[in-house]
């Protein structure tokens, strides 16, 4: 039996539950034999396919280093973990979830400090009349050290955190942190704000690929299975299938016409060996059902499938570009 496709899930909270439904609605259930004490994991639906629980920074360190093939996992924690992704990770799919910010953010008593351009004056000024550098508290250390870089600011040094960042000033162990917010409300209990242009990232949950994995022919085709059904749920989250029906008033190329040119209109495709059905943006299927039945198509259905299948797979041709 040839090595399996190694797909590593978070193993516990909101970024496993939404995982499992990810994959759930896709027709791949992931399970857990034996319970939350179990790290292994198989996906039902598609042989040959391994799970491995991890922590969302166990993911990215494991993308990084080739242990797994693919991921679920924060873009955050990528962008830390690989300084340079180009060559070892490629970002599959966004995945709609887990959205946060990694942020600057300062004391909200300091009001002249609203941009990056003020904390630059601030670090000189720590600098220059106190002969200290300016102290930046975070987990988050190379998003910071690239983010100072191109705001071309020096003269600070960064204390890692190890607990509660949003802390640090409070407990003087800083002046100002870097750290992730969803609503900011933490910050705000902190006396913290974000200035202006401190948005360093906006993140959310991404399906990872590892560039650096052993990647067989039989994984490649497992994987392109696993991304067909997500793309075919995703798909059907976002299209209306609207059906015509050939009726007596209209020879077959008159509709097929009519459909055509709809199509153009509505930015629609065509599916279907006849040519008869289209795939449009759930917003505009009822004004192409409208359209089509007003040039005198006399039968049109719209139809919300669970999943739409197709033998195109963009985002798989994508990370095999990037593999090869």
């Amino acid at each position: 039996m040839t090595s399996p496709l190694i797909i590593g899930v978070p193993s516990k909270g909101r970024l496993q539950d939404n995982t499992r439904a990810i994959f759930s609605d896709a027709g791949m259930k992931i399970s857990r034999p034996g319970g939350d004490r179990n790290y292994r994991g198989v996906l039902k639906g598609i042989d040959n396919v391994q799970i491995n629980f991890l922590s969302a920074s166990e993911i990215a360190g494991q993308i990084a280093d080739g242990s797994i093939h693919i991921g679920v996992t924060g873009e955050d924690l990528i962008r830390e973990e690989i300084a340079d992704i180009s060559g070892k990770a490629h970002l599959v799919q966004k995945l709609g979830f887990g959205h946060a910010d990694v942020v600057i953010a300062v004391p909200s008593g300091w009001i002249d400090v609203r941009n990056m351009s003020d904390l630059n004056e601030v670090s000189r000024h720590f600098v220059q009349k106190k002969g200290q550098f300016l102290r930046v508290a975070t987990k988050y250390i190379e998003l910071t050290r690239q983010f100072f870089d191109q705001h071309n600011i020096t003269d600070y040094r960064i204390v890692k955190s190890l607990g509660a960042t949003e802390g640090a000033p409070a407990a003087d162990q800083a002046e100002c942190i870097v750290d992730i917010t969803s609503t900011g409300s933490t910050l705000k209990a902190n006396n913290l704000r974000v200035i202006e242009d401190g948005v360093i990232l906006k993140s959310e949950a991404n399906l990872v690929a590892s560039l650096k994995a052993n990647w067989s022919i039989e994984n490649l085709e497992t994987l392109k299975m696993v991304l067909g059904r997500i793309t075919a749920r995703q798909n059907a989250k976002e299209y209306t299938i609207v059906n015509c029906y050939p009726n007596a008033d209209l020879t077959l190329e008159k509709m097929k016409m009519i459909i055509s040119a709809q199509a153009i209109l509505f930015n629609a495709d065509i599916i279907g060996h006849d040519g008869l059905s289209l795939k449009v943006k759930h917003k505009n299927a009822v004004a192409l059902a409208e359209a089509l039945t007003e040039t005198g198509i006399t039968y049109v259905t719209l139809t919300h499938p669970q999943m739409i299948m197709s033998s195109d797979v963009p985002i798989f041709d994508e990370l095999v570009g990037k593999i090869a």
